[in-house]
């Protein structure tokens, strides 16, 4: 039961820290704005809290080698790779399933598929190096605090829970209709582009934000719209099913 709940607890504190890591590298690094970056609508990010439960588990392991600096070494090694295997499973699982890119790394070097790439990787290395050194043992010690506070702590956990489970069933109905639209239109769209996109029509129409409102109208024009600038716009915000880029030049008449 312990160990499920540090997994549980772990989890959150993993998602909502990662939210904030990743809503002011877009602020001051790569949009230069302030956007709602994932899938969600609330602040939190699943993969941060799978990642942060796979840096515990990985610091918490005793790999037998008596070597101090390479045990350091093999530990932020397989946390590299850990993390950057997760993010591409996650990356796959939205372009294959959904046609919906979360992240788009298609102008780094050595990227693949637009999911993962050297640069970013290395950045894992030196978000484990900081866990390893700084906040493994901070967390510990959280978790130890929580466990003995469990009795009390289980009811706010739970709501917690229960909250990012109607977050999740509310976000994925929006999804589903751009996935439906994109995957009619053989392409493949930016979730955040389509974030802005709506953000911006909500301003233009002077509409309330609700977060129980699931239908947003602005699909239908946001898939038309960018795949009308599909040509400008490839590896960036919308990208072409190859599969129907090869029918198009099979079918082409020979001059």
């Amino acid at each position: 039961m312990n160990v499920f709940l540090n997994m549980c607890y772990m989890f959150l504190m993993g998602g909502v820290i990662g939210y904030g890591i990743e809503v002011l590298f877009r602020r001051f690094v790569s949009a230069k704005k302030w956007i709602n970056p994932g899938f969600l609508h609330g602040p939190f990010l699943p993969l941060y809290g799978f990642g942060l439960l796979i840096l515990f588990g990985i610091s918490s392991i005793d790999f037998h080698i008596e070597n101090t600096g390479l045990k350091i070494f093999v530990t932020l090694i397989t946390m590299c790779i850990c993390m950057t295997l997760i993010e591409y499973i996650a990356g796959i699982i939205f372009i294959k399933g959904l046609h919906i890119r979360l992240w788009d790394y298609s102008n780094m070097k050595g990227n693949i598929k637009g999911i993962i790439c050297p640069a970013f990787s290395t950045l894992w290395i030196v978000g484990g190096t900081v866990y390893y050194f700084l906040l493994h043992d901070m967390f510990t010690f959280l978790l130890e605090i929580f466990i003995s506070n469990a009795f009390y702590l289980s009811f706010p956990l739970g709501i917690c829970f229960g909250i990012l489970l109607i977050d999740i069933v509310i976000s994925s109905q929006a999804a589903s209709k751009l996935a439906g639209l994109a995957r009619n239109s053989k392409i493949i769209v930016s979730y955040e582009q389509y974030k802005i996109e709506r953000s911006a029509a909500r301003k233009r129409n002077k509409e309330k934000f609700t977060l129980f409102n699931s239908t947003y109208p602005q699909i239908k024009q946001f898939i038309d719209s960018y795949k009308e600038k599909s040509k400008d716009l490839v590896g960036k915000i919308i990208y072409i099913d190859p599969n129907e880029e090869k029918d198009k030049r099979k079918n082409k008449p020979e001059k």
